[in-house]
């Protein structure tokens, strides 16, 4: 398995970046043969009706959702994909392939604390998807639990520790501390960012700078499952990028991605049973972290940050801007 991802990571290379304000987005490409794509996308199974996602009981579990897959082919749910609906909306904690006419207890967190009562009985989907540094705080979280305890059990109070502070310094605020409903905020912005930047032929993941800074790195094994959550991952970088538009820097695009590649292939690596199908893979250096989750060969999905608890840059955050509240 050690071998399969170091392999990955050798046979990625960058491209020319796209770039808008101070967000790049480095095209990642693969240089090897891209099978069929054999699995749907959470959206898709909805969308046909062969997935159904509930609480994992009446009373319900903030960290526990019941996945049902009704359908022939695996579903993949990927880390930071939110569920809304039913007793309070949640974030996923890890990527996770369910199996076909089978079902699943997932892991997740929850993102909107101040509500407990159903709205619906089942989840839907949603185009928010969690920002970067809610995800490395998660990944992080996670990381440590599996290393203890066998758990993909995030840290929940610092979940809504971040949400408390992008809800703050967005000055983007919700009555029920829902992430849905800052990103509700900045549609008209999110929707400038997502009109103006298209993933390029081939392209199966992207590195993303904000402002001359590292901020994640979403990778995976086919160049239609880029294309189909495009505007939802954007979306997610965005909100980054809105957040730092008062720090200006520059990068090479052709420089930067390395420095992040090159520590991952020879980053620890650490390997347990997924939830769902496949195996869990954890990365960890100095530099940075990742998670991602490997089936029959193929790396699915590979997401990383930097490994660090702060920002990287001095006055990092946008200074709150006079926004309509959402309640």
């Amino acid at each position: 398995m050690k071998t399969l991802v170091l392999e990955y990571f050798e046979q990625l290379s960058g491209g020319e970046g796209q770039q808008k304000d101070n967000l790049l987005l480095i095209p990642l490409f693969l240089n090897w043969e891209i099978g069929r794509r054999n699995y749907l996308l959470l959206d898709e199974a909805l969308a046909e009706g062969t997935l159904q996602v509930s609480e994992a009981s009446k009373e319900g579990m903030v960290n526990n959702l019941i996945v049902v897959n009704r359908g022939k082919q695996p579903v993949l749910i990927l880390d930071g994909e939110e569920l809304v609906g039913a007793k309070q909306n949640r974030m996923v904690n890890a990527t996770i392939l369910i199996p076909p006419e089978g079902s699943l207890d997932i892991p997740v967190s929850c993102v909107e604390r101040g509500r407990w009562r159903y709205e619906s009985n089942h989840f839907q989907g949603s185009q928010v998807f969690g920002h970067s540094e809610l995800r490395r705080t998660k990944a992080s979280r996670v990381a440590e639990n599996l290393s203890q305890a066998r758990s993909f059990e995030a840290d929940q109070h610092a979940v809504w520790e971040e949400i408390d502070r992008k809800q703050l310094s967005m000055d983007a605020h919700s009555t029920t501390d829902a992430i849905h409903d800052v990103y509700a905020s900045y549609e008209s912005e999110l929707a400038d960012f997502i009109a103006g930047l298209q993933p390029l032929e081939k392209q199966v993941g992207v590195g993303v700078f904000v402002s001359g800074i590292f901020n994640c790195l979403d990778i995976f094994s086919h160049p239609d499952v880029l294309k189909r959550l495009w505007n939802k991952l954007l979306g997610s970088y965005a909100m980054e990028a809105l957040e730092m538009k008062n720090v200006k820097a520059s990068i090479s695009s052709a420089t930067g991605i390395e420095t992040v590649l090159k520590p991952l292939q020879g980053a620890e690596q650490e390997q347990y049973p997924s939830v769902g199908l496949g195996t869990d893979i954890r990365l960890h250096s100095i530099s940075y972290i990742a998670a991602g989750l490997v089936f029959e060969e193929q790396v699915l999905h590979l997401a990383a940050f930097r490994n660090s608890e702060t920002r990287q840059a001095k006055g990092g955050f946008a200074q709150p801007s006079h926004r309509r509240r959402v309640y």
